[in-house]
């Protein structure tokens, strides 16, 4: 339950911060930015950022199964077997861009 209401919190935090990043990109396409080149820096920055988190997040995980291997667990069955999977990381890593896209995607529909 606890794990739902932070997922709950996280969204609305992103969508918070969509709201205010609209704003922004309202005044950059009023001031005659190209929706084009907005997009391209909003790009720019969630690749940046997926790239530097999942990165990260991937190293303490690596760290964190190599911790777990070397301690002597019987309660977990088949631990030593236990391994980090490519389509995961590639998973957070699409995860983390896309919520990025959100201001984005409502100033170039219109």
């Amino acid at each position: 339950m606890l794990v739902l209401l932070i997922a709950c919190a996280n969204v609305a935090n992103l969508l918070v911060r969509a709201a205010a990043r609209e704003g922004e990109f309202a005044v950059k396409t009023a001031l005659g930015a190209q929706r084009s080149r907005l997009a391209a820096g909003v790009l720019t920055e969630a690749g940046l950022l997926a790239v530097v988190g999942g990165t990260v997040g991937a190293l303490f995980a690596w760290l964190e199964l190599g911790g777990l291997i070397a301690l002597p667990i019987a309660a977990v069955p088949r631990i030593e077997t236990a391994t980090i999977d490519v389509r995961v990381l590639l998973f957070i890593l699409v995860s983390l861009s896309l919520p990025r896209w959100l201001p984005v995607w409502s100033p170039c529909s219109r």
